[in-house]
């Protein structure tokens, strides 16, 4: 009987984890936050930007996006975006809404932030892969043994188990069912 070691269970880990697709939404939100800046920028700065070779003769500042008070991972506080002349911290909290004036950057920002909906999507997929992991960490913990984890572990992840064990158990697929999250960020779909 083969005992499973943390390293095994790290290892088995990360393969399922990696193999996740995962959209990038925050490159889609800093996009769109950077082509927003440059359409409010004076005519200059926008011929300027346009060109790779001359974008880097302008002043680089920072965004951020937060949520309310709250700081989203991954959208924080990022370096190099042009056209300002300051830095610009966007805040998604409805009750300030009414507080923005039409036609300034700053309501342009958060108006188009908010109806894309990207920070949410990407707060959606970070929350379940957050959930998804713990719960795999803690199926991969319920297990003392591969024959145990074949127990324990959903038979479609059973290929990341390193070892086959013949035999077959009565005791429930799994302690933290998985799989439907898993599907949801698009396990599976690529194989």
């Amino acid at each position: 009987m083969t005992r499973l070691t943390n390293e095994m269970r790290d290892s088995i880990l990360a393969k399922i984890m990696h193999g996740l697709p995962n959209v990038d939404y925050v490159s889609q939100v800093k996009k769109l936050v950077q082509d927003i800046i440059i359409e409010f920028a004076p005519k200059q700065v926008q011929e300027l930007y346009a060109d790779e070779k001359t974008r880097r003769y302008l002043h680089e500042g920072y965004a951020e996006v937060r949520d309310g008070n709250r700081r989203i991972d991954g959208l924080g506080y990022w370096n190099g975006v042009y056209g300002l002349i300051n830095g610009v911290t966007v805040q998604l909290d409805e009750r300030s809404e009414a507080l923005l004036k039409d036609g300034t950057l700053y309501h342009a920002l958060y108006t188009r932030l908010k109806s894309s909906g990207l920070v949410k999507l990407y707060a959606d997929q970070e929350e379940l892969r957050k959930s998804v992991r713990q719960r795999l960490k803690a199926n991969l913990a319920a297990a003392s043994t591969v024959k145990r984890l074949y127990e324990v572990l959903e038979p479609e992840l059973h290929h990341y188990i390193p070892i086959i064990v013949e035999g077959k158990s009565t005791l429930p697929a799994c302690v933290a069912p998985v799989v439907d999250d898993l599907k949801k960020l698009g396990f599976g779909a690529a194989a």
